[in-house]
Protein backbone atom coordinates (compact mmCIF):
# COMPACT_ATOMS: atom_id res chain seq x y z
CA UNK A 1 0.00 0.00 0.00
CA UNK A 2 1.32 3.59 -1.06
CA UNK A 3 1.90 6.17 2.17
CA UNK A 4 -1.23 6.54 4.28
CA UNK A 5 -2.48 10.25 3.34
CA UNK A 6 -5.42 12.31 5.96
CA UNK A 7 -7.02 15.14 4.71
CA UNK A 8 -9.65 16.56 7.09
CA UNK A 9 -12.61 18.60 7.21
CA UNK A 10 -14.13 20.29 10.05
CA UNK A 11 -16.40 23.04 10.99
CA UNK A 12 -16.47 25.63 13.85
CA UNK A 13 -14.14 24.74 16.58
CA UNK A 14 -14.34 20.67 16.63
CA UNK A 15 -11.33 19.29 18.88
CA UNK A 16 -11.02 15.92 17.08
CA UNK A 17 -8.29 17.72 14.19
CA UNK A 18 -6.36 18.76 16.77
CA UNK A 19 -5.64 15.90 18.42
CA UNK A 20 -6.08 13.22 16.08
CA UNK A 21 -3.67 15.48 13.89
CA UNK A 22 -1.00 15.82 16.51
CA UNK A 23 -0.89 11.91 16.81
CA UNK A 24 -0.54 11.27 13.55
CA UNK A 25 2.40 14.04 12.99
CA UNK A 26 4.07 12.36 16.15
CA UNK A 27 3.18 8.69 15.82
CA UNK A 28 1.64 8.09 12.32
CA UNK A 29 1.29 5.99 10.26
CA UNK A 30 1.08 8.52 7.29
CA UNK A 31 0.52 12.36 7.25
CA UNK A 32 -2.21 14.74 6.75
CA UNK A 33 -1.90 16.66 3.36
CA UNK A 34 -4.99 18.85 3.56
CA UNK A 35 -7.28 21.00 5.87
CA UNK A 36 -9.91 21.35 3.31
CA UNK A 37 -12.46 24.27 3.94
CA UNK A 38 -14.44 25.09 1.19
CA UNK A 39 -16.10 22.84 -1.18
CA UNK A 40 -14.35 24.38 -4.15
CA UNK A 41 -11.19 22.63 -2.83
CA UNK A 42 -12.70 19.00 -2.62
CA UNK A 43 -10.97 17.51 -4.95
CA UNK A 44 -7.80 19.56 -5.26
CA UNK A 45 -6.00 16.75 -2.54
CA UNK A 46 -4.74 13.47 -3.18
CA UNK A 47 -5.30 11.31 -0.38
CA UNK A 48 -6.11 7.56 0.82
CA UNK A 49 -8.61 8.83 3.87
CA UNK A 50 -11.09 12.10 4.16
CA UNK A 51 -11.91 12.53 7.42
CA UNK A 52 -15.09 15.46 7.20
CA UNK A 53 -17.55 16.34 10.12
CA UNK A 54 -21.38 14.01 9.53
CA UNK A 55 -23.38 17.61 9.23
CA UNK A 56 -20.47 18.88 7.40
CA UNK A 57 -21.95 21.34 4.52
CA UNK A 58 -19.28 20.75 2.05
CA UNK A 59 -20.05 16.61 1.18
CA UNK A 60 -22.79 14.95 -0.07
CA UNK A 61 -23.59 11.45 -1.07
CA UNK A 62 -22.27 12.73 -4.60
CA UNK A 63 -18.85 14.16 -3.90
CA UNK A 64 -18.66 10.04 -1.48
CA UNK A 65 -18.93 8.46 -4.48
CA UNK A 66 -16.33 11.02 -6.50
CA UNK A 67 -13.43 10.46 -3.79
CA UNK A 68 -13.95 7.05 -3.83
CA UNK A 69 -14.04 6.82 -7.45
CA UNK A 70 -10.66 8.69 -6.58
CA UNK A 71 -9.31 6.31 -4.68
CA UNK A 72 -10.08 8.26 -1.35
CA UNK A 73 -12.24 6.30 1.35
CA UNK A 74 -14.17 8.80 3.39
CA UNK A 75 -14.98 8.52 7.50
CA UNK A 76 -17.56 10.73 8.53
CA UNK A 77 -17.14 11.75 12.22
CA UNK A 78 -20.01 11.45 14.54
CA UNK A 79 -20.88 13.70 17.98
CA UNK A 80 -21.77 11.17 20.52
CA UNK A 81 -23.83 14.37 22.09
CA UNK A 82 -25.67 14.64 19.19
CA UNK A 83 -27.14 11.03 17.95
CA UNK A 84 -28.62 12.38 14.37
CA UNK A 85 -25.09 13.31 13.31
CA UNK A 86 -24.15 9.63 13.18
CA UNK A 87 -27.16 8.81 10.98
CA UNK A 88 -26.04 11.77 9.03
CA UNK A 89 -22.63 9.37 8.45
CA UNK A 90 -24.82 6.46 7.44
CA UNK A 91 -27.21 8.49 4.67
CA UNK A 92 -24.11 10.21 3.54
CA UNK A 93 -22.81 7.14 2.36
CA UNK A 94 -19.49 7.08 4.23
CA UNK A 95 -16.94 4.00 3.93
CA UNK A 96 -16.25 4.14 7.94
CA UNK A 97 -17.94 6.25 11.29
CA UNK A 98 -15.86 7.70 13.84
CA UNK A 99 -17.25 9.06 17.49
CA UNK A 100 -15.49 12.21 17.67
CA UNK A 101 -14.37 11.43 21.11
CA UNK A 102 -12.19 8.53 19.54
CA UNK A 103 -9.23 7.87 21.11
CA UNK A 104 -6.31 8.30 17.60
CA UNK A 105 -5.46 5.16 17.57
CA UNK A 106 -9.14 3.99 16.51
CA UNK A 107 -8.56 6.58 13.39
CA UNK A 108 -5.67 5.21 12.40
CA UNK A 109 -6.87 1.77 12.54
CA UNK A 110 -9.54 2.66 10.74
CA UNK A 111 -8.10 4.47 8.29
CA UNK A 112 -5.76 1.24 7.40
CA UNK A 113 -8.66 -0.90 7.02
CA UNK A 114 -10.15 1.59 4.39
CA UNK A 115 -7.21 2.38 2.77
CA UNK A 116 -6.26 -1.35 2.04
CA UNK A 117 -9.66 -2.09 0.51
CA UNK A 118 -11.39 1.12 -0.69
CA UNK A 119 -13.39 0.40 -4.15
CA UNK A 120 -12.59 1.89 -7.27
CA UNK A 121 -15.28 2.81 -9.00
CA UNK A 122 -15.00 3.20 -13.08
CA UNK A 123 -16.41 6.82 -13.53
CA UNK A 124 -19.88 7.19 -13.91
CA UNK A 125 -20.99 4.19 -14.24
CA UNK A 126 -23.88 2.26 -12.12
CA UNK A 127 -26.25 3.84 -9.89
CA UNK A 128 -24.97 5.83 -6.49
CA UNK A 129 -26.29 2.90 -4.26
CA UNK A 130 -26.72 2.99 -0.32
CA UNK A 131 -23.15 1.41 1.93
CA UNK A 132 -23.18 0.21 5.29
CA UNK A 133 -20.00 2.16 6.97
CA UNK A 134 -17.54 0.31 8.91
CA UNK A 135 -17.44 1.47 12.33
CA UNK A 136 -14.59 2.02 13.86
CA UNK A 137 -13.81 -1.01 16.44
CA UNK A 138 -16.40 -3.43 13.96
CA UNK A 139 -16.55 -5.29 11.15
CA UNK A 140 -18.07 -3.71 8.02
CA UNK A 141 -21.68 -5.55 7.46
CA UNK A 142 -22.04 -6.15 3.23
CA UNK A 143 -23.65 -3.27 1.47
CA UNK A 144 -27.63 -3.07 1.26
CA UNK A 145 -29.06 -3.48 -2.12
CA UNK A 146 -29.41 -0.44 -4.50
CA UNK A 147 -33.60 0.43 -4.03
CA UNK A 148 -35.30 1.04 -7.62
CA UNK A 149 -38.59 2.73 -8.19
CA UNK A 150 -40.36 4.33 -11.03
CA UNK A 151 -38.59 4.05 -15.08
CA UNK A 152 -35.92 6.37 -15.68
CA UNK A 153 -35.85 7.42 -19.21
CA UNK A 154 -33.34 9.75 -21.14
CA UNK A 155 -34.05 11.53 -24.15
CA UNK A 156 -31.27 12.67 -26.32
CA UNK A 157 -29.63 13.10 -29.48
CA UNK A 158 -26.96 15.48 -31.14
CA UNK A 159 -27.97 19.44 -30.97
CA UNK A 160 -30.86 20.67 -32.06
CA UNK A 161 -34.11 21.58 -31.20
CA UNK A 162 -36.01 17.81 -31.72
CA UNK A 163 -35.15 16.35 -28.87
CA UNK A 164 -36.37 18.96 -26.59
CA UNK A 165 -39.83 18.15 -28.40
CA UNK A 166 -39.57 14.58 -28.26
CA UNK A 167 -39.53 15.43 -24.35
CA UNK A 168 -42.11 17.49 -23.65
CA UNK A 169 -44.65 15.75 -25.55
CA UNK A 170 -43.71 12.71 -24.91
CA UNK A 171 -44.26 13.56 -21.07
CA UNK A 172 -47.56 14.65 -21.81
CA UNK A 173 -48.68 11.55 -23.89
CA UNK A 174 -47.07 9.27 -21.03
CA UNK A 175 -49.55 11.79 -18.65
CA UNK A 176 -52.33 11.37 -20.29
CA UNK A 177 -52.11 7.65 -20.14
CA UNK A 178 -52.33 7.94 -16.15
CA UNK A 179 -48.58 8.08 -15.13
CA UNK A 180 -47.30 10.06 -12.66
CA UNK A 181 -44.00 11.95 -14.82
CA UNK A 182 -41.71 14.43 -13.55
CA UNK A 183 -39.07 16.24 -16.71
CA UNK A 184 -35.68 16.88 -15.54
CA UNK A 185 -33.38 19.17 -17.63
CA UNK A 186 -30.17 17.81 -17.17
CA UNK A 187 -28.79 19.32 -20.69
CA UNK A 188 -25.53 21.33 -19.61
CA UNK A 189 -24.93 22.66 -22.40
CA UNK A 190 -27.76 24.33 -23.40
CA UNK A 191 -30.60 23.62 -20.70
CA UNK A 192 -33.73 25.20 -21.78
CA UNK A 193 -36.92 23.37 -21.52
CA UNK A 194 -38.05 26.02 -19.05
CA UNK A 195 -37.77 28.50 -21.43
CA UNK A 196 -39.49 26.23 -23.99
CA UNK A 197 -43.01 25.40 -21.82
CA UNK A 198 -42.66 29.48 -20.58
CA UNK A 199 -41.55 28.27 -16.90
CA UNK A 200 -38.97 30.14 -14.66
CA UNK A 201 -35.76 29.70 -14.58
CA UNK A 202 -35.80 29.10 -10.67
CA UNK A 203 -36.29 26.95 -8.83
CA UNK A 204 -34.31 24.44 -10.68
CA UNK A 205 -31.47 22.11 -10.30
CA UNK A 206 -29.29 23.18 -8.52
CA UNK A 207 -32.01 24.06 -6.19
CA UNK A 208 -32.92 20.62 -5.57
CA UNK A 209 -29.42 19.22 -5.09
CA UNK A 210 -28.89 21.94 -2.35
CA UNK A 211 -32.07 20.78 -0.87
CA UNK A 212 -31.20 16.99 -1.17
CA UNK A 213 -27.94 17.64 0.44
CA UNK A 214 -29.21 19.93 3.62
CA UNK A 215 -32.73 18.25 3.86
CA UNK A 216 -33.65 21.45 5.14
CA UNK A 217 -36.16 21.69 1.96
CA UNK A 218 -38.51 18.77 0.20
CA UNK A 219 -37.41 17.68 -3.01
CA UNK A 220 -40.78 19.11 -3.99
CA UNK A 221 -40.22 22.75 -3.31
CA UNK A 222 -38.11 22.45 -6.56
CA UNK A 223 -40.56 20.98 -9.10
CA UNK A 224 -42.88 23.27 -10.92
CA UNK A 225 -46.49 21.97 -12.15
CA UNK A 226 -47.13 22.18 -16.48
CA UNK A 227 -51.24 21.84 -15.43
CA UNK A 228 -52.13 22.31 -19.72
CA UNK A 229 -49.74 18.77 -19.97
CA UNK A 230 -50.41 16.66 -16.14
CA UNK A 231 -46.85 16.83 -15.32
CA UNK A 232 -44.18 18.09 -13.34
CA UNK A 233 -40.84 20.17 -14.06
CA UNK A 234 -37.23 20.10 -12.51
CA UNK A 235 -35.87 23.13 -14.53
CA UNK A 236 -32.04 23.15 -15.88
CA UNK A 237 -29.18 25.21 -14.61
CA UNK A 238 -29.89 28.81 -14.91
CA UNK A 239 -26.72 29.40 -16.43
CA UNK A 240 -24.67 26.57 -18.44
CA UNK A 241 -21.63 27.64 -16.40
CA UNK A 242 -22.88 26.36 -13.14
CA UNK A 243 -22.11 22.95 -14.71
CA UNK A 244 -18.97 22.92 -12.13
CA UNK A 245 -21.16 23.50 -9.26
CA UNK A 246 -23.03 20.28 -9.39
CA UNK A 247 -21.38 17.07 -9.70
CA UNK A 248 -23.45 14.35 -11.46
CA UNK A 249 -23.69 12.12 -8.36
CA UNK A 250 -25.69 14.88 -6.85
CA UNK A 251 -27.80 15.09 -9.58
CA UNK A 252 -28.27 11.26 -9.43
CA UNK A 253 -29.58 11.39 -6.44
CA UNK A 254 -32.35 13.40 -7.11
CA UNK A 255 -33.23 11.81 -10.01
CA UNK A 256 -33.43 8.55 -7.15
CA UNK A 257 -35.30 10.51 -5.00
CA UNK A 258 -38.30 11.27 -7.73
CA UNK A 259 -38.08 7.55 -9.75
CA UNK A 260 -39.08 6.57 -6.01
CA UNK A 261 -42.15 9.00 -6.08
CA UNK A 262 -43.32 8.74 -9.76
CA UNK A 263 -44.09 6.12 -12.73
CA UNK A 264 -41.62 7.73 -15.09
CA UNK A 265 -38.71 10.09 -14.66
CA UNK A 266 -38.00 11.56 -18.26
CA UNK A 267 -34.27 13.17 -18.08
CA UNK A 268 -33.90 15.67 -20.71
CA UNK A 269 -29.77 15.07 -21.78
CA UNK A 270 -27.35 16.95 -23.50
CA UNK A 271 -26.28 16.62 -27.28
CA UNK A 272 -22.77 15.40 -25.56
CA UNK A 273 -21.61 12.31 -24.26
CA UNK A 274 -17.96 12.24 -24.77
CA UNK A 275 -15.61 10.64 -22.58
CA UNK A 276 -13.68 13.07 -19.62
CA UNK A 277 -10.77 12.79 -21.61
CA UNK A 278 -11.41 14.73 -24.61
CA UNK A 279 -11.96 17.93 -23.04
CA UNK A 280 -9.66 17.29 -19.88
CA UNK A 281 -12.69 18.24 -17.34
CA UNK A 282 -13.91 14.83 -15.79
CA UNK A 283 -17.29 16.29 -15.14
CA UNK A 284 -17.63 18.80 -18.32
CA UNK A 285 -20.54 16.51 -19.71
CA UNK A 286 -21.07 14.36 -16.55
CA UNK A 287 -24.79 15.32 -15.83
CA UNK A 288 -25.29 13.68 -19.20
CA UNK A 289 -23.13 10.51 -19.32
CA UNK A 290 -24.35 9.94 -15.41
CA UNK A 291 -28.17 10.08 -16.77
CA UNK A 292 -27.10 7.68 -19.61
CA UNK A 293 -25.27 5.28 -17.68
CA UNK A 294 -28.16 5.21 -14.76
CA UNK A 295 -31.38 4.85 -17.81
CA UNK A 296 -33.52 2.40 -17.98
CA UNK A 297 -34.24 3.07 -21.78
CA UNK A 298 -32.67 5.52 -24.10
CA UNK A 299 -34.55 7.19 -26.58
CA UNK A 300 -32.09 9.11 -29.29
CA UNK A 301 -33.68 11.65 -31.26
CA UNK A 302 -32.08 13.06 -35.09
CA UNK A 303 -33.04 14.53 -37.71
CA UNK A 304 -34.10 12.96 -41.40
CA UNK A 305 -31.31 13.95 -43.41
CA UNK A 306 -27.76 12.49 -44.28
CA UNK A 307 -26.48 14.80 -41.51
CA UNK A 308 -28.50 14.04 -39.06
CA UNK A 309 -28.23 10.50 -39.84
CA UNK A 310 -24.26 10.85 -39.20
CA UNK A 311 -24.43 13.32 -36.51
CA UNK A 312 -27.39 10.29 -34.57
CA UNK A 313 -24.75 7.35 -35.09
CA UNK A 314 -21.66 9.25 -33.93
CA UNK A 315 -23.67 10.33 -31.03
CA UNK A 316 -25.23 6.70 -30.28
CA UNK A 317 -21.21 5.49 -30.09
CA UNK A 318 -20.69 7.74 -27.14
CA UNK A 319 -23.61 6.53 -25.42
CA UNK A 320 -22.47 2.86 -25.93
CA UNK A 321 -19.63 3.53 -23.97
CA UNK A 322 -21.33 4.76 -21.30
CA UNK A 323 -24.49 2.50 -21.50
CA UNK A 324 -23.48 -0.37 -23.92
CA UNK A 325 -26.36 -2.64 -23.10
CA UNK A 326 -29.95 -0.30 -22.09
CA UNK A 327 -32.44 -0.40 -24.78
CA UNK A 328 -32.16 2.24 -27.11
CA UNK A 329 -34.99 3.60 -29.40
CA UNK A 330 -34.43 6.22 -32.27
CA UNK A 331 -36.86 8.98 -33.58
CA UNK A 332 -36.38 10.38 -36.47
CA UNK A 333 -37.78 13.79 -36.66
CA UNK A 334 -38.99 15.76 -40.38
CA UNK A 335 -39.28 12.24 -42.06
CA UNK A 336 -40.71 11.73 -45.76
CA UNK A 337 -44.01 11.17 -46.18
CA UNK A 338 -43.28 8.64 -49.22
CA UNK A 339 -42.65 5.27 -48.14
CA UNK A 340 -39.78 4.10 -50.44
CA UNK A 341 -37.74 7.32 -48.36
CA UNK A 342 -39.10 6.33 -45.34
CA UNK A 343 -38.51 2.52 -45.70
CA UNK A 344 -34.83 3.61 -46.54
CA UNK A 345 -34.21 5.47 -43.40
CA UNK A 346 -35.34 2.64 -41.38
CA UNK A 347 -33.32 0.40 -42.95
CA UNK A 348 -30.04 2.48 -42.87
CA UNK A 349 -30.85 3.04 -38.92
CA UNK A 350 -30.98 -0.63 -38.09
CA UNK A 351 -27.52 -1.30 -39.81
CA UNK A 352 -26.14 1.25 -38.32
CA UNK A 353 -27.40 2.04 -34.70
CA UNK A 354 -29.19 -1.77 -34.51
CA UNK A 355 -31.98 0.32 -32.21
CA UNK A 356 -34.58 -0.92 -30.68
CA UNK A 357 -37.36 0.54 -32.31
CA UNK A 358 -37.62 3.10 -35.28
CA UNK A 359 -40.08 6.15 -35.30
CA UNK A 360 -40.31 8.77 -38.19
CA UNK A 361 -41.83 11.57 -37.12
CA UNK A 362 -42.92 13.90 -40.36
CA UNK A 363 -43.03 17.64 -40.40
CA UNK A 364 -45.43 18.87 -38.05
CA UNK A 365 -46.44 22.71 -38.50
CA UNK A 366 -48.18 22.45 -35.38
CA UNK A 367 -44.99 21.47 -33.52
CA UNK A 368 -43.66 25.04 -34.61
CA UNK A 369 -46.43 26.52 -33.58
CA UNK A 370 -46.11 24.94 -29.78
CA UNK A 371 -42.49 26.22 -29.66
CA UNK A 372 -43.06 29.85 -30.65
CA UNK A 373 -46.31 29.51 -28.37
CA UNK A 374 -44.40 27.67 -25.20
CA UNK A 375 -47.00 25.13 -25.12
CA UNK A 376 -48.08 21.92 -26.62
CA UNK A 377 -48.43 20.53 -30.55
CA UNK A 378 -52.13 20.00 -31.78
CA UNK A 379 -53.20 16.66 -33.10
CA UNK A 380 -51.16 15.71 -35.67
CA UNK A 381 -48.86 13.10 -37.50
CA UNK A 382 -46.06 14.52 -34.42
CA UNK A 383 -48.26 13.97 -31.90
CA UNK A 384 -49.96 10.66 -33.07
CA UNK A 385 -46.29 9.28 -33.59
CA UNK A 386 -45.02 10.53 -30.11
CA UNK A 387 -48.44 8.27 -28.88
CA UNK A 388 -47.04 5.46 -30.47
CA UNK A 389 -43.89 5.39 -28.75
CA UNK A 390 -45.12 6.49 -25.67
CA UNK A 391 -46.73 2.52 -25.69
CA UNK A 392 -43.14 1.64 -26.43
CA UNK A 393 -41.50 2.86 -23.45
CA UNK A 394 -44.89 2.23 -21.22
CA UNK A 395 -43.58 1.01 -17.34
CA UNK A 396 -43.88 -2.56 -16.52
CA UNK A 397 -47.03 -3.86 -14.47
CA UNK A 398 -45.33 -4.09 -11.50
CA UNK A 399 -45.34 -0.20 -11.02
CA UNK A 400 -47.75 0.85 -13.92
CA UNK A 401 -50.55 1.17 -11.32
CA UNK A 402 -49.15 3.43 -9.11
CA UNK A 403 -51.11 6.18 -8.10
CA UNK A 404 -49.57 10.28 -8.32
CA UNK A 405 -47.08 11.07 -6.20
CA UNK A 406 -49.26 12.84 -3.76
CA UNK A 407 -46.09 12.34 -0.41
CA UNK A 408 -43.48 14.40 -2.87
CA UNK A 409 -45.66 16.77 -4.78
CA UNK A 410 -48.35 17.46 -2.70
CA UNK A 411 -46.33 20.81 -0.91
CA UNK A 412 -46.64 22.42 -5.00
CA UNK A 413 -50.15 22.79 -6.63
CA UNK A 414 -50.01 23.01 -10.39
CA UNK A 415 -50.68 26.36 -9.82
CA UNK A 416 -46.75 27.10 -9.06
CA UNK A 417 -46.16 27.40 -13.27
Amino acid sequence: MAELTYAFAAGGVREWPRVWGRHIADHGPGRIVAHVAERKSLYDHDCAVFVVDADSSIIDGGAVDELRRRGTAVVAVWDPTQPRTKELGVRLGADGLIEADAKPEELVRLALELASGVERLAPEVGRSRPRTPAVAGETAPSAQPHRHGGLRLVVGGPAGDEAEEVTVELARALASAGKAVVVVDVDEVHPGLAQRLGLPVLPNLRIAVDGLRDRQHPLSDALLGVPAAGFWVLSGLADPAQWAEVHPGEVAEVIEELAGECDVVVAHAGPLAEGPAEHGAPDRFGLTRRALADADRIIGVGVATPTGLARLTGWVADVRLVAPATRLDVVLARAPKDGFGRAELAESLWADVQPASVSLLPVDPWVEAAAWAGGFARQGPFTKGIARLAVTVMPSPAIAGRSAPRRLLARRSAGSA
